[in-house]
């Protein structure tokens, strides 16, 4: 059983998570403005968890795929 679904990067909101598997995930915070150009997320993958800004279009940003918890 499925407890996330894939949305599109436009929806997401806050505790919502951008995985690249086998790599990395991250957990969105937010936008940094109306543009949604960039995030703010926390990203765990290595020591220490980082959190910080990443911009949309960066090289390799695409791999990251935004899913939400739905437990239904």
């Amino acid at each position: 059983m499925d407890v996330e679904r894939q949305i599109d990067r436009n929806e997401l909101r806050i505790g919502d998570a951008l995985l690249a598997m086998g790599k990395h995930v991250r957990l969105f915070e937010r936008w940094t403005d109306a543009t949604r150009t960039s995030y703010v997320a926390y990203d765990s993958g290595s020591t220490p968890v980082k959190h910080q800004v990443y911009v949309r279009a960066r090289p390799g940003e695409y791999d990251y795929v935004p899913i939400r918890y739905d437990p239904r």
